[in-house]
């Protein structure tokens, strides 16, 4: 078995998980907590292919236009001002 310390924003979560009922104790929240974000990474890792095939489609199908930066910049630029407070 492997022992772990738990504190700070981890503490809390474990101490909410016991308070509303949810978990009988630390090591069923701890236990569900990992099992939570094993789900999380996968379903992660599955739209990152499904989203990699879907692009890999376009490049295959001409579905692609070439990077321009100077654009790219530009837009970022218009974005940023209309966005920021005037001085």
């Amino acid at each position: 078995m492997t022992r772990v310390e738990i504190s700070g924003p981890g503490e809390d979560v474990i101490e909410r998980m016991l308070a509303s009922g949810h978990c009988k104790d630390a090591k069923q929240a701890v236990e569900l907590s990992l099992r939570l974000l094993d789900e999380h990474l996968g379903h992660k890792r599955q739209k990152l292919r499904r989203d990699l095939a879907d692009a890999m489609t376009d490049v295959h199908e001409g579905r692609v236009a070439p990077l321009d930066m100077a654009a790219i910049k530009r837009e970022a630029r218009v974005r940023h001002e209309q966005e920021s407070p005037s001085a």
